[in-house]
């Protein structure tokens, strides 16, 4: 009990910091039983050992790039200034943020694979308890390290948070880089060669890439999806210690500690509630189901903050963690003055506020922002904003629902515009995902507004509630954790077609939800930026002095930082579908090679884990080094413009993407269904095309603009003291550039070995073959339409347009009286 009552931040803090560990610890634990406790069939042929193996194969592949780019990024870390214990512990820190992610993405794999021999019947029974196993465990190997930081570290441990929180979005990255290309090659191969070229049914065992479009589905919606939900647990957590505890003293530790705890509670609960609900309304079932906990968890917390903080600001416990004088030299005027001398005179100018904003300029603006925050109560603010997350995030994910669901307007239109051809389908779901993403935003926006009306807009107070708003996002995301899976265990073939189109749905309404609380998690970086670059000393010149002070919309500094995190978020979104159209051909040849007579008939991949982690190199060299690039490049000013271009652009970018994937895909299952002209029909042809677009889009920029964004803001909030030392410690500015130069390099570097993944050989000119590999034949039977030599090589090329229009009109008139289907044209006939 010593260690309890006198453990230096409060006794309450040690029982918090215990109980959160031990739920963390359980959650972990129960993840790594349960699912080897469920009944199997063993017989099953689901139960492919090959597909752990592969599995273990990607994630082995994952880990490898994840330290290739942040064993090198810790090493940076080392040169932060702070004493040499911190710098370790820093370094360290994000040592443990890459395993830990590691860990996340292997947890999900045991908790899934045993879900594979479950018979059609019992999937929707199992629905809640794998994606709550998984989402608990996800979120307690986020919280525990936090709470073990905390004890030890206290009020210090901000700063090492940030590193473990930048490990994890790093991880995070590096899965989702290296299942981008899984997605891509398993789609181009079951798509497009397989169900498109040889009408195969995309998910049939003689479906060459079939088996792979499966093990794409179980990467992305399992390892991917934990280590995306632990990196945004960790972010989250770590912003709210890390800002909290500047504004909100010791409570501002209570608060991320209670929100973590819970969020692990609500998944733990999701697995006693039950998924099945009325044959015909999965939709609404799921939806209610993870709507419930949702709201029950963002209650509890808001409960819990207004019973056990203070209503009044000047009861937080700010001499626990050092904050018990005043140092702001205007308001001090040079020396530390304790709180309790000075709290008397602002009760008294609260009642004169309208009159000190009139008299108030920029150099005294802190008299103004001290004032204000000594007016708000702190657990009205903090209820308030926790709601506030929790709506934003069930907003922008029914907005998702909505664009996914094939029975809406977006995939309708999708569908019905690919009777006309690829090209205008896809328009059709760019427009409608551009919209849904404009909507997200609008939603996010106006949530920020209200939670800067609430701060008063004072800066620090203002990121305080935006991280406390990504914890009830964080609520939201626990409380939909049997969704998170849900598509992993039913879309599958034997599941009915009702609870696959519902567990599809709210798969991409669920990563929505992950997307926006990662940017919750993200914005309040920006504070702690920009209160970094204002408190640095004076420029040596007035070159330098604007270059780290000046962040005024004016200054050149920060529309170039602006206009570099839009070139960063592009740059790696554009790497990633030059190399996904690489190994997409790959798989597509590969897939052809075993179709043809003597072929294997299967499509192994073998040398995607290779091709990964040099197609992955780039964008990983980009989110680490950029902050660097721009930081000694342009200068500190440009930093917090360049942070909210990325965190922003990527918003935007992975909406956009992910719901134009998410019409495209949906837009499959509604021609196959019989609408449209159904199998074999144009518009068929043109959906399978799309979704090998839509799942290239959302692969190479929907799912990994966020993780980046993360990981180059949480990089760069650690990162910032250096930024701010050099150009006033007296370091020859010389060398600054060449630091970015050495940056610049470095990504340069990389992108060239990105673009070392083989271009597949699609040339018809080849010496040894009498007709070009893989070419459409001519049928022989419509020989008899034509006669003679073919004088030169334009007359063949006529002929053989002629033949193929004639082929095309008797198979349309076949079997109609003559009269021409535009909508049900034969695939075979047009591609002789």
């Amino acid at each position: 009990m010593d260690l309890i009552t006198s453990f230096p931040l409060g006794d309450d803090i040690a029982w918090t910091l215990l109980a959160t560990a031990l739920i963390g610890v359980v959650a972990i634990v129960l993840g790594a039983v349960m699912p080897r406790r469920a009944r199997r069939d063993e017989d099953s042929p689901e139960l492919d050992e090959e597909v752990g193996q592969r599995l273990g194969s990607l994630l082995s592949a994952s880990a490898a790039t994840a330290l290739s780019i942040g064993v090198p990024a810790l090493l940076l870390l080392l040169l932060v200034p702070g004493s040499m214990d911190m710098r370790l512990i820093r370094s360290g820190m994000m040592l443990a943020g890459l395993l830990v992610g590691a860990v996340s993405s292997w947890s999900a794999i045991g908790v899934l694979l045993p879900t594979l021999a479950l018979e059609p019947e019992e999937r929707r029974r199992a629905l809640a308890r794998a994606g709550a196993l998984m989402v608990a465990a996800a979120l307690a190997l986020a919280l525990v390290p936090v709470a073990i930081a905390v004890w030890f570290l206290q009020a210090d441990a901000g700063t090492p948070l940030l590193a473990f929180a930048a490990g994890t979005a790093l991880f995070a990255l590096a899965a989702r880089a290296t299942g981008s290309f899984t997605d891509i090659a398993a789609d181009s191969s079951a798509l497009l060669a397989g169900a498109d070229e040889n009408e195969l049914d995309r998910e049939a065992d003689d479906n060459p890439g079939a088996q792979a479009v499966r093990l794409a589905s179980l990467q992305r919606r399992g390892p991917s999806r934990s280590a995306d939900i632990t990196a945004v647990a960790a972010a989250v957590l770590a912003a709210g210690i890390a800002v909290g505890v500047a504004v909100l003293a010791v409570e501002g530790m209570i608060v991320p500690l209670l929100g973590g705890g819970m969020a692990v509670l609500v998944a733990l609960i999701v697995s006693v509630i039950p998924q099945l609900g009325t044959e015909g309304r999965e939709h609404e079932t799921l939806r209610l189901g993870a709507l419930i906990p949702s709201v029950l968890g963002a209650g509890a917390l808001i409960a819990t903050a207004m019973l056990w903080l203070p209503t009044e600001y000047k009861g937080l416990r700010f001499a626990k963690v050092g904050l018990d004088q005043f140092t702001d030299p205007v308001l001090t005027g040079g020396q530390p003055v304790p709180r309790a001398q000075l709290e008397p005179q602002i009760e008294q100018a609260q009642a004169q506020l309208a009159q000190l904003l009139s008299q108030t300029d920029d150099a005294s603006r802190s008299i103004v922002d001290t004032i204000a925050i000594y007016g708000i109560n702190p657990p009205l603010l903090v209820g308030i904003s926790v709601a506030v997350g929790a709506v934003i995030a069930i907003a922008t994910q029914l907005l998702m629902s909505y664009a996914a669901d094939r029975r809406n307007t977006p995939a309708l239109a999708g569908a019905r515009t690919s009777r006309t051809g690829g090209a205008l389908g896809a328009l059709s779901a760019l427009g409608s995902g551009g919209t849904t993403a404009a909507l997200v935003l609008t939603v996010v926006v106006l949530g920020l507004g209200c939670l800067e009306v609430l701060g008063a807009g004072v800066g620090m107070l203002v990121s305080v509630l935006v991280a406390y708003a990504g914890l009830g996002a964080l609520l939201v995301i626990a409380g939909h954790a049997a969704v998170h899976t849900a598509a992993a265990i039913a879309d599958r073939p034997g599941s009915e077609t009702p609870l696959r189109d519902a567990t599809r749905t709210a798969d991409a309404a669920s990563a929505t939800g992950l997307q926006v609380a990662a940017v919750l998690g993200a914005l309040p970086l920006l504070a702690a930026v920009t209160n970094a670059i204002r408190g640095s000393a004076r420029g040596a010149s007035v070159w330098e002095d604007t270059a780290l002070h000046d962040m005024t919309p004016a200054s050149v500094t920060a529309v170039g930082g602006v206009a570099a995190g839009l070139v960063a978020v592009l740059f790696i979104g554009t790497s990633l579908l030059e190399s996904a159209r690489r190994i997409g051909a790959a798989a597509v040849l590969d897939t052809r090679t075993a179709l043809l007579d003597g072929g294997s008939g299967r499509v192994h991949l073998g040398e995607l884990e290779t091709l990964t982690r040099k197609a992955a190199a780039a964008p990983l060299a980009i989110a680490v080094l950029m902050p660097v690039l721009v930081g000694f490049g342009l200068g500190a000013a440009a930093l917090p413009g360049y942070l909210a271009a990325v965190v922003v652009g990527a918003l935007v970018l992975a909406v956009w993407t992910s719901a134009a994937d998410a019409s495209l895909r949906s837009g499959i299952g509604i021609i196959e269904s019989g609408r449209y002209g159904g199998r074999g029909s144009w518009a068929h042809s043109a959906a399978l095309g799309n979704a090998v677009l839509g799942t290239g889009l959302r692969a190479a920029i929907g799912q990994i603009a966020v993780p980046a964004a993360l990981a180059t803001a949480l990089l760069t909030a650690v990162g910032i003291g250096t930024f701010v030392a050099l150009p006033t410690d007296g370091t020859s500015i010389y060398l600054r550039w060449g630091i970015a130069l050495l940056a610049l390099a470095a990504v340069v570097s990389a992108a060239i070995v990105t673009a070392s993944v083989p271009e597949p050989d699609l040339e018809d000119a080849i010496d040894d073959l009498d007709e070009p590999l893989f070419a459409r034949k001519v049928d022989e039977r419509e020989d008899d339409l034509f006669s003679g030599a073919w004088d030169d090589e334009d007359d063949r090329e006529e002929v053989v347009v002629a033949r193929r229009a004639a082929a095309e009109r008797k198979k349309a008139s076949k079997g109609t009286g003559g009269k021409r289907s535009a909508s049900k044209g034969s695939k075979g006939s047009r591609r002789r």
